[in-house]
């Protein structure tokens, strides 16, 4: 007797956690152009955060910064591994502008190692002497700048 064979695919991830978990297992496989499509996906799917649309009751459910930050990050250094330094360090960078503030962890990542003194200059420009100034002035006048999840901000969510 002969079974029938499904040509359908699996089904995708439903939520940003699982497109992440995916594209992790991919960039761990070397397979780094699957990865990133993954963490692009992961952008666009319901995650841990919300938001609210200006004029509506109704929360939505989106990645959280965390959520955010571990896509792109991710996706920086997938597209270093690749060799394409300018979209690394457009990722790396948005991860900065969102309030990502691990830059040791970033300097020795090995995965980065490829970007080298584009890396560094990157780094110093949020962690060096003027950044760490600015925001130390910044802190006079209110605290720590807290970051907002603000979608209008967030150049990745565009791509």
């Amino acid at each position: 007797m002969m079974q029938a064979v499904s040509t359908e695919a699996a089904p995708g991830p439903k939520r940003c956690k699982d497109a992440i978990d995916k594209g992790l297992q991919l960039f761990s496989a070397g397979e780094y152009r699957a990865a990133i499509d993954y963490f692009n996906l992961a952008l666009e799917l319901p995650g841990s955060g919300a938001y609210r649309m200006a004029g509506s009751p109704r929360e939505y459910s989106c990645p959280s910064d965390g959520e955010e930050n571990a896509c792109l990050y991710n996706m920086g250094c997938a597209w270093a591994k690749l060799g394409q330094k300018e979209s690394a360090l457009t990722c790396l960078e948005a991860v900065l502008d969102n309030g990502f503030e691990e830059y040791s962890t970033m300097a020795a990542d090995p995965d980065l190692q490829a970007l080298g003194p584009e890396l560094q200059a990157l780094i110093a420009r949020y962690n060096g002497p003027v950044a760490k100034v600015s925001r130390t002035f910044a802190g006079l006048w209110g605290g720590k700048k807290e970051v907002v999840s603000d979608p209008n901000r967030k150049s990745w969510l565009y791509w």
